[in-house]
């Protein structure tokens, strides 16, 4: 039995201890909350502000196209509502920026999912009654960044997640700025299934098999109305067996091709 983990295009074959650890211990109980509705980014302002209380663990992932005549900055920040201070935990993996978006969101995830795998995580403390900065990534005109961060807390406390996409020659301004009021309103999606596991078996003496990844059914917000075709962000876990009917041998050859463009 092999097992292969995938996301966005990547795969990892794994020990299957390890696989299965992420899986069912971690990714399984996650929220996944994505931005990139749309793609391009005009000015600054807040796209995304999501109150963050019943779910212990949140995965955010966005991937943004500076299209604008001047540098912008993504900034992760969380704001703490209660009276006490609060401590987070936090994986990420970064792409970009880079005029290669698909490149963007390899990285990102390659990153990402090896931080997970070797445990590289950061705790944070939010003061009581205010915010702080995560993270935050450069982009140039016509430069994309993507960002993987799993945000994970031991409580349910009143937390809120907010995405901003800032100046930074006028920081102060940019978060008087809430995009979805402009002409082309901004929006986010959030997906309680964040892990779709799937059993394959493969009798070796076939020529061929295969393996869909991002088909139907699609993750649907039905409070944004949003379908997310392609199930960008979703994470997979394969497990694989492999049956050999036959007296010798069989080598078997694993291949990765898109269905629609590139991934």
């Amino acid at each position: 039995m092999k097992t292969f983990f995938i996301c966005l295009g990547l795969c990892f074959l794994s020990i299957q201890g390890v696989a299965q650890e992420l899986a069912t211990s971690i990714f399984k109980a996650d929220q996944l909350i994505l931005s990139n509705y749309p793609e391009s980014i005009e000015y600054p302002g807040v796209i995304l502000s999501q109150k963050w209380q019943e779910k212990n663990a949140v995965r955010l992932v966005y991937h943004h196209k500076n299209t604008s005549l001047s540098e912008l900055q993504v900034q992760i920040v969380i704001k703490n509502n209660d009276n006490q201070d609060t401590e987070i935990t936090t994986v990420s993996g970064d792409g970009g920026p880079s005029e290669d978006e698909v490149f963007t969101g390899h990285i990102a995830t390659k990153r990402f999912v090896t931080n997970m795998v070797h445990k590289k995580k950061n705790k944070v403390t939010i003061p009581a009654n205010s915010s702080k900065v995560l993270s935050f990534q450069k982009f140039k005109p016509n430069h994309t960044v993507t960002g993987i961060v799993r945000l994970e807390k031991k409580h349910e406390n009143n937390l809120q997640i907010d995405l901003k996409i800032v100046d930074p020659k006028y920081p102060e301004m940019s978060a008087f700025t809430n995009i979805t009021n402009y002409e082309q309103p901004f929006s986010f999606a959030v997906f309680d299934e964040t892990l779709r596991q799937k059993q394959v078996t493969y009798n070796c003496s076939e020529n061929i098999q295969s393996i869909v990844i991002g088909s139907e059914p699609f993750l649907e917000d039905d409070v944004r109305n949003i379908e997310l075709k392609g199930n960008y962000g979703l994470f997979y876990e394969i497990d694989l067996e492999m049956v050999n009917p036959t007296d010798s041998p069989r080598r078997v050859n694993l291949f990765f091709t898109p269905s629609a463009g590139n991934v």
